[in-house]
């Protein structure tokens, strides 16, 4: 009976060193996808605001237009002014 609970006090033992090595490498394995994270968050971040340089050509490509294209092309549109324009009314916070 000595030998059963030796036998299993070392299992349980080499069970607990193995579930605590485990954890380890699991906390590893968790630093490096932050890592990774944190890296494409500041690729997203430093791209985030390059934006290309305007040509003064007009565009021939079928891609997103620039935001400045879209000023442009807003105020290079004609108008109506003589149409009516309705008011809008906001209600009142009762």
């Amino acid at each position: 009976m000595e030998f059963f609970g030796a036998f299993l006090g070392e299992v349980f033992s080499i069970l607990a060193f193995l579930i605590i090595c485990a954890g380890v490498y699991k906390l590893f394995q968790m630093s490096v996808d932050l890592r990774e994270m944190k890296g494409l968050l500041g690729d997203i971040k430093r791209n985030m605001y390059t934006f290309p340089a305007p040509s003064p050509e007009p565009r021939s490509s079928s891609g997103p237009m620039t935001p400045e294209e879209l000023v442009r092309a807003v105020h290079a549109g004609s108008y109506d002014d003589s149409a009516p324009l309705e008011p809008t009314v906001i209600p009142p916070k009762s």
